[in-house]
């Protein structure tokens, strides 16, 4: 379907090129650099490349059928790595934007997010979430809008259910995502957003709503090296009824074309863990995460 999908854009565009140091040209373009959406920088789901160590406490009181030394384990403060890595690509950018138009893109994306539970010997393996999606993109005069076709599937660690005694079994869900944002100015951008999951397993939620804050100076300025940032991401969802937040505070760091992000990192509420997400987490630690 998608190789009918990209005769059919084939069909209707221009040239093909690379972005690279070129001023915007018209006509449809296949894989620029850039895309007109930036990520959410503290959404926890949000593809990027980025690693974390924390300290984490995760509420597992209710939980049926877990030993309770391994609930003991998970319950306390305790070290945690995560470990994000993801490749997103603008795949066809139909146009720039310019005064009178905005610009309009297709993407893709897939990514796997991962946790790991230091305390023990062998760094018990906790979950990997896998995310794959095709975002349509549009952005103009400080709007921009982001609805995209999204599969999430949780996948959990042998070494940690074996050790809490209960069934090892898979988190998936099928659906679509919408996030509006507006920039108040170049650095500052605002969103809401929310999930509409067509296909889930039990337990998982059919209607999600997101809002956050972002400023990173670096986003939009190629001038300078250091950038503070701050960012925020709140979320609630019809399964647990709960706010969830997530939110960072440091710097970004430009080098040449890449950007690195320090930051702390935190969050509180409901866990973005697949089969854990009905049970409250807290966590802080240090964030590193590289854009290229």
């Amino acid at each position: 379907m998608l190789f009918a999908i990209g005769l059919w854009l084939g069909s209707a565009g221009a040239a093909f090129g690379q972005e690279g140091e070129e001023k915007a040209r018209e006509g449809t373009r296949w894989f620029v650099r850039t895309e007109p959406f930036a990520p959410l920088i503290a959404d926890p789901l949000e593809t990027q490349i980025r690693g974390a160590i924390v300290s984490a406490k995760l509420d597992l009181e209710g939980l049926e059928g877990a030993d309770s030394s391994a609930v003991e384990l998970l319950e306390g403060w305790n070290a945690q790595a995560q470990v994000a890595i993801g490749y997103r690509q603008n795949v066809v950018q139909f146009q720039d934007e310019t005064a009178s138009r905005p610009a309009i893109a297709i993407g893709l994306e897939a990514g796997v997010l991962s946790r790991f539970l230091l305390e023990t010997s062998q760094r018990d393996f906790i979950s990997a979430d896998f995310r794959v999606g095709v975002p349509f993109q549009i952005t103009w005069s400080g709007w921009e809008g982001r609805f995209e076709i999204l599969h999430m599937s949780s996948h959990f660690g042998d070494d940690l259910f074996d050790r809490l005694g209960i069934a090892n079994t898979q988190v998936t869900f099928d659906g679509l995502q919408v996030v509006a944002a507006r920039r108040l100015i170049p650095q500052l951008r605002l969103y809401v957003g929310g999930n509409f999951n067509f296909h889930t397993n039990p337990g998982v939620e059919k209607l999600a709503a997101q809002w956050g804050v972002e400023w990173d100076k670096s986003e939009v300025d190629g001038d300078g090296h250091v950038f503070p940032l701050i960012a925020a991401d709140f979320r609630i969802t019809d399964e647990t009824e709960r706010v969830a937040g997530t939110a960072l505070a440091g710097a970004t760091f430009r080098i040449s074309r890449t950007r690195l992000q320090l930051a702390v990192r935190g969050h509180f509420g409901p866990s973005t863990i697949g089969k854990f997400r009905d049970f409250d987490e807290d966590f802080i630690g240090l964030n590193l995460r590289i854009i290229p």
